[in-house]
């Protein structure tokens, strides 16, 4: 199987702003997955008051932010499908 990595080694401008979009994605998928995991841990089957408390949303938000976190992670794994997506392989493949 050939090596399918990506590794630049020499900073251009363009190197380091596909390294920074790269970086931000990364950290942008982890911090949502860590919120929706305490997100689960502040509702109380249909009580999202302590999410909407927590996050600093008006009452009737917590579910709505909520749904669209999750939402949002299920459409990231599901371009997964069962092989690395395309999202996936540039977060992993570039250096």
């Amino acid at each position: 199987m050939a090596v399918t990595y990506i590794s630049h080694p020499t900073q251009t401008a363009h190197a380091n702003r596909i390294d920074a979009a790269v970086s931000n994605l990364r950290s942008g998928i982890g911090q949502l997955r860590e919120s929706y995991a305490l997100m689960q841990s502040m509702r109380d089957g249909t009580d999202y008051t302590l999410v909407e408390t927590m996050f600093g949303l008006a009452p009737g938000d917590g579910q709505v932010l909520f749904n669209l976190v999750r939402e949002s992670l299920e459409l990231v794994d599901a371009l997964d499908n069962g092989n690395p997506n395309k999202l996936q392989k540039l977060i992993t493949r570039i250096n």
